[in-house]
């Protein structure tokens, strides 16, 4: 009886969910070369005929 006691808390203490502490990557290290100000991109949009990117001029530098 004292083994089955035993055996059924330890089955529940497993299916206890256990605390979890979440972390951001950008806080557990440092990349080399990593810009401090924030860069923007701009792409080509593909798809269906006209629906792509217009001829604006910040795109063609």
């Amino acid at each position: 009886m004292v083994r089955f006691v035993i055996s059924l808390l330890l089955g529940l203490m497993a299916l206890l969910p256990a605390p979890a502490m979440a972390e951001r990557v950008r806080d557990l290290g440092e990349f080399q070369g990593v810009r401090a100000n924030q860069l923007t991109g701009y792409g080509i949009v593909v798809g269906l005929a006209g629906t792509g990117d217009d001829n604006l001029e910040y795109l063609t530098q």
